[in-house]
């Protein structure tokens, strides 16, 4: 093959150790375009006769044949296209770590598409020590993977200086200062800490879930892996902070400063950061999806590979934001803004490497888009004055205006064959990618050999998608399974069933969390005694949020004006107790006494 011509058909049938796999020409070389697979299908190279060379004369001559044949363990390869597809490293045991390390070396799966810049401007003897040290490519996602793991299992060194018990003691003090105070892995849950002073405190994988932290302040504090769900974080202060791996889906965190902090890989699903403050800040790998971010300065702040789908951007800033890899964009994201703001935030963004599948609706009040500013990128511009447009659709190599394919319909999804009807495709998802793609408005382009269409992914949770379209099924898998079949169902885009109800993603993430909450121990300990609760009222402002007062008997005391919300008062005997003016809020009291009790207001 001479140098530059096209390869014969952009669809690949591989054989590798006797386990047979299809991809495309684009999945083998885009991702790491230095990688032996990417020399091997780029037709960049002449083929030699060469030592070095003559393995590729193997491969040409067998790929006329058909299928190329790869004399590697075919294991693992699943795991290389899926890498070379989404970027993704798979949770797997130590042991097929090493094994997929192996397989990955040959492969020569050092270095992305994000150093293939530095890479060429370096000599050969630099370009090695720069794949050693990258962290871009599939070996170093894995040994990164592996080293997480072992800081996760290893034991914390540092102790804990304070106990649950003793922080709500301490928290009804009108002043409360935790400034520098060790608090990792505390359950904090659902207690009132707002204005609380957490700056240079550690507080790795500490509960915060439903916390009230309004105005709290957590500057330059250590809180990796720490859980933030439901919280009320507004207004706080989080600058320079290290949140890495944090969980702070669905928290409250407008007019939040997150100004330089580190939010790497953080989970901020349906977060609410409007008029938050990100300016550099760092959200490489972060989950935003469905964040509202209306108004938020989002200047320098790198986002690459990010989700932010059905995210928020309206009249936000975003100059010089990098969203390199981000695949934000298989739905639509509003930037509803005038033109300067949208010159203003997106032209100084580094978008080269973004995956534009979908289409970016940017909502402009004039169509004075230039050229300029989306140079390169494949964008319609539309002007929005009604309804925000429905969302966009992943495109496929499709035709529009062809009648409705024959109802039984086969599928070659990476290589596994699949039988299925266009109903089962099309009915209980009709939103979903699949459902689009057979309804009949596309003509969608069938193999001349053997009549099946072709789906670049991976093919091993394809039945449990089949299953749920079938019967609405959800597939009892381990949580490493899970994640993989999460990310096949949100290609497919399964997120709504036809009667409105929650697709496979949301069903699935509802089974894991079910999962959690039976395997976690019921603790059902009552956290302080009448006398410590005697001693605590004494206080101006006391707070028993989210406290554990099961059992207790508080009757005939002076509780006016106290703060229960979220608290476990389960069997509390509140007789002719003064609870004027309390709150209980989303308390848990069953079976408690307030007989002659004073409940007004």
């Amino acid at each position: 093959m001479e140098p530059g011509s096209p390869w014969p058909s952009s669809q690949v049938f591989l054989n590798v150790g006797g386990k047979k796999y299809t991809t495309t020409i684009d999945t083998l070389t885009q991702r790491e375009p230095d990688s032996m697979l990417a020399a091997m299908f780029s037709g960049r190279y002449t083929v030699s006769t060469d030592d070095k060379t003559v393995f590729l004369m193997l491969y040409y001559a067998l790929c006329l044949q058909g299928m190329i044949f790869i004399d590697r363990d075919g294991k693992h390869f699943r795991h290389i296209l899926n890498w070379l597809r989404d970027g993704i490293i798979p949770m797997l045991q130590d042991s097929d770590y090493q094994e997929l390390i192996r397989e990955a070396e040959y492969y020569q799966l050092l270095v992305s598409d994000d150093g293939l810049s530095i890479l060429s401007a370096l000599t050969l003897e630099a370009s090695m020590k720069f794949c050693i040290l990258t962290l871009q490519g599939l070996i170093e996602n894995i040994n990164a993977n592996l080293c997480n793991r072992k800081d996760k299992d290893a034991p914390v060194v540092e102790l804990t200086e304070l106990t649950r018990k003793e922080v709500i003691q301490i928290i009804q003090s009108e002043k409360v200062r935790f400034r520098g105070v060790n608090l990792s892995g505390l359950d904090l849950s659902k207690l009132d800490l707002s204005y609380v002073d957490f700056s240079y405190a550690c507080i790795q994988k500490t509960n915060f879930s439903r916390a009230n932290l309004n105005k709290a302040k957590f500057g330059d504090a250590e809180a990796g892996g720490s859980i933030f769900e439901d919280a009320n974080l507004r207004e706080c202060e989080l600058i320079g902070a290290d949140l890495h791996q944090a969980k702070l889906d669905r928290a409250n965190l407008q007019s939040a400063n997150l100004q330089d902090a580190c939010l790497t890989q953080c989970s901020l699903c349906d977060a609410d950061l409007r008029s938050a403050h990100l300016q550099s800040a760092k959200l490489s790998g972060a989950n935003l999806q469905g964040a509202n971010l209306e108004g938020a300065n989002l200047k320098g702040a790198k986002l690459n590979s990010a989700n932010l789908q059905d995210a928020n951007l309206q009249r936000a800033y975003l100059r010089e934001v990098d969203l390199r890899d981000s695949v934000s964009f298989l739905f639509p994201v509003s930037f509803h803004s005038t033109y300067r703001n949208v010159t203003d935030g997106l032209k100084f963004c580094n978008l080269r490497e973004l995956r534009w599948e979908a289409l970016i609706f940017l909502e402009l009040s004039d169509d004075r888009a230039t050229e300029d500013l989306l140079r390169g990128i494949r964008v319609i511009v539309r002007e929005e004055t009604t309804n925000r447009p429905e969302a966009s659709r992943r495109p496929a190599k499709m035709e529009p205006g062809t009648p409705r394919p024959p109802s039984q319909v086969f599928l070659n999804v990476g290589g596994k064959k699949y039988a299925t009807t266009i109903d089962t495709l099309t009915q209980r998802e009709p939103d979903s990618m699949l459902a689009t793609i057979f309804s009949g408005q596309h003509t969608v382009f069938t193999d001349d050999k053997t009549g099946m269409i072709f789906i670049d992914r991976d093919g091993k949770h394809f039945r449990h998608i089949l299953n749920w379209l079938r019967d609405g099924i959800i597939p009892m898998l381990q949580d490493s399974d899970y994640q993989e079949l999460i990310r096949e169902a949100e290609y497919y885009q399964l997120l709504v069933s036809d009667d409105g109800l929650s697709g496979l993603v949301e069903n699935i993430n509802a089974s894991m969390c079910n999962r959690k909450d039976e395997d976690t121990p019921v603790v059902e300990l009552t956290e302080l005694t009448r006398k410590e609760v005697i001693q605590i009222i004494q206080s101006e402002k006391v707070r028993f949020r989210g406290v554990n007062l099961s059992g207790l008997d508080l009757s005939k005391l002076d509780l006016s004006y106290v703060d229960f919300s979220y608290a476990c008062i389960q069997k509390t005997n509140f007789s002719r107790a003064n609870l004027n003016k309390a709150k209980f809020g989303d308390a848990e009291a069953g079976g408690s006494i307030f007989e002659d009790a004073n409940l007004r207001e």
